[in-house]
């Protein structure tokens, strides 16, 4: 029996883009779900049901680093991806700091982001938590 695909959640304020990154992962095989806020993303949260995270960093309210603040306090360990279009230093700090595994910088380059998605999935295999950029 084929397990389940995994199931991610989409954090983007521009939902176009949201949906179109969607719509990339599900012809990869992923179940995806779109929401356009850190708060929306938070409401869902608590039903619990899916297995990674990919969110802008700029969100209007709370921010991406945030939000992955914020599920890691709720007890929600999924590994979580920052797409940003501000790609300085500091801005890369922070998703770190917050517990990003992966900054995948915008426009985004669907190759990396697929394979961001694989590491946050399956791991690195080397045990060592670091950024990917």
């Amino acid at each position: 029996m084929t397990p389940p695909p995994a199931t991610i959640l989409i954090v983007d304020d521009r939902l176009e883009l949201a949906e179109n990154i969607a719509e990339i992962l599900s012809g990869e095989g992923y179940s995806t779900e779109v929401v356009d806020s850190a708060e929306s993303a938070m409401e869902r949260a608590l039903h619990g049901g899916f297995d990674a995270l990919i969110t802008d960093f700029r969100l209007p309210g709370k921010s991406g680093a945030q939000l992955i603040e914020e599920l890691s306090r709720m007890g929600a360990s999924v590994p979580a991806i920052v797409m940003s279009a501000y790609t300085d230093p500091a801005t890369i700090e922070n998703a770190q700091s917050a517990g990003a595994i992966c900054f995948v910088p915008k426009p985004v380059d669907v190759p990396k982001m697929l394979g961001c998605l694989e590491r946050a999935l399956h791991g690195d295999g080397d045990g060592t938590p670091h950024l990917h950029v």
